[in-house]
């Protein structure tokens, strides 16, 4: 039985006991990752939404391979990845989130997608009624060899003790053929140099399938407007605009003309 035909998704968030839209940033996101881009990077500030909308589209994208997986007669278990860089780090945002969506189809629909009780030891697993799984890993651990992957979702992947490294090793594993459409999204406040996650997406660029949203903590209809700016009373200009702005800074010493940008200048990582 298709569980993904007819599947009515919940409102998308609450502010105030009343049914909320996705900011611009977040709507940008999950159309970006509705096109079909292969690496979508929700780059934004602290409390702007990153985790909750990696999660939501994370669902929709797993939903969407399932229906047309089964369009084309097939059949048979797709894994997905969601990473984080410590299991404290996937308790707190993946698992939470995919859970709260989870339970608000049920509500929604009348049927739960999930099949028996979720693996709350870690590593943990999430099966689903459709045949997809989906695994929590804690990429500092470094623990996921042998395991091709339908779709994978990196969250906070800038806080990993190496950012590239955390990304390769969900991006090591995304190729389970089988999958309709292979993804890459990544939900993740930026450092202030923005020489990890950040700095391998515009290197490679949208040419190349790997596209950033930028949003900012104001974004939220959820947050305190006083929160914005305490957060901002206490930080340097640069720290502001990466931390708070999605806005990562070019490294300590650039020297550049106009726009920087990684790719096409020629003192790029110069000291």
């Amino acid at each position: 039985m298709s569980y993904t035909i007819n599947l009515i998704m919940p409102p998308y968030g609450e502010v105030d006991g009343k049914p909320s839209r996705p900011s611009k940033a977040q709507a940008e996101f999950h159309a970006q990752a509705a096109r079909g881009t292969r690496h979508v990077y929700f780059r934004a500030g602290l409390g702007a939404g990153k985790s909750y909308s990696g999660a939501w589209e994370f669902i929709r994208r797993i939903l969407h391979n399932r229906a047309v997986y089964q369009s084309r007669g097939k059949s048979g278990e797709l894994v997905y990845a969601a990473l984080a860089p410590t299991y404290q780090l996937i308790d707190a945002g993946a698992w939470t989130h995919l859970l709260t969506i989870l339970d608000n189809i049920s509500t929604i629909n009348g049927f739960s997608l999930i099949k028996g009780k979720p693996q709350k030891t870690h590593p943990r697993r999430i099966n689903l009624k459709t045949g997809d799984v989906i695994k929590f890993v804690a990429t500092d651990a470094f623990r996921f060899a042998g395991q091709n992957v339908a779709g994978v979702w990196g969250d906070e992947l800038e806080e990993s003790d190496s950012p590239r490294e955390a990304f390769k090793l969900g991006k090591k594993r995304l190729r389970d053929s089988r999958s309709p459409h292979l993804f890459y999204l990544v939900t993740s406040t930026p450092t202030v140099a923005g020489e990890g996650v950040s700095a391998l997406f515009e290197e490679n660029g949208p040419e190349n399938g790997y596209v950033i949203i930028e949003g900012s903590t104001k974004d939220n209809p959820g947050i305190d407007a006083a929160y914005y700016d305490e957060l901002r009373a206490t930080m340097s200009e640069s720290e502001a605009l990466a931390l708070l702005e999605g806005k990562p800074q070019p490294p300590t010493g650039t020297v550049f003309a106009r726009e920087f940008c990684r790719r096409r200048s020629v003192a790029w990582d110069y000291r």
